[in-house]
């Protein structure tokens, strides 16, 4: 296991990063799921022609927009980190677009070990978003969020998120998933998230050379290092947060 940086270093940051999203194509293709989905139809003409297709699409896509377009951004610590759009929105697209498909993956094998059809694939799905969630919380605490991620949370502002947007996000991506099996637009809501909290937290490209403040960790499962959030040293200081 990496030990936490002593400082952030972008670089660094990015090339952990490809290596990781790397790991997760070359995973997802070696269990045949991108190659099953380009042979999968972005809709049907079933779908475009019924009212309830259309309904969760955008119900799905516009708690996407809210929850991390509004809500997330206003909980994001930026410490003047600087908006660059390009950078920020291509780590963002390569970063969902690798996650996607190993979700993708995920729900794939569920489906294999809990093989049924409407209501019977249920329990699939909710193995998958059981896997999908036990994936993300331990990437996310102990690797991703120590050292690719700037630091951008306090510990309040992590529990919510949690609740207030990645909870609820899963959820209705496989519910969309589940009841239509719209397999590309899935991954799309990924990179959707992922391009706009990129974005909101201000992900430093990888030849930025500002100086950055080091993750915040404490001691977690077997003693290692996870991610834990800022804590204001004294009640003057402020953060350029959320603008």
């Amino acid at each position: 296991m990496l030990p936490p940086p002593r400082h952030y270093k972008p670089l660094r940051a990015w090339r952990l990063a490809a290596a990781y999203l790397g790991l997760l194509i070359t995973i997802s293709g070696l269990a045949g799921t991108p190659q099953w989905l380009i042979r999968q139809p972005l809709t049907t003409a079933a779908q475009l022609a019924d009212p309830r297709w259309w309904a969760l699409l955008l119900a799905c896509v516009l708690f996407t927009v809210e929850a991390y377009g509004h809500y997330w951004p206003r909980h994001t610590l930026r410490f003047e980190r600087s908006l660059r759009p390009l950078a920020q929105a291509g780590f963002g697209l390569a970063w969902g677009l690798a996650l996607g498909l190993w979700m993708l993956t995920l729900v794939r094998w569920a489906r294999d070990w809990l093989p049924g059809h409407g209501a019977a694939g249920v329990p699939a799905l909710l193995l998958a978003f059981a896997l999908i969630s036990l994936w993300q919380a331990l990437v996310q605490s102990y690797f991703w969020g120590v050292h690719v991620t700037p630091e951008h949370d306090t510990p309040a502002s992590n529990r919510s998120k949690v609740w207030r947007c990645h909870v609820p996000f899963l959820a209705s991506g496989l519910l969309f998933l589940g009841a239509f099996g719209n397999a590309a637009l899935f991954v799309g809501l990924q990179v959707l998230c992922l391009v706009i909290t990129s974005l909101a937290m201000r992900m430093p490209p990888w030849w930025d050379r500002t100086p950055q403040r080091a993750v915040t960790t404490r001691a977690g499962l077997l003693g290692l290092p996870r991610t834990h959030g800022w804590q204001c040293p004294s009640p003057t200081f402020s953060p350029s947060v959320p603008r």
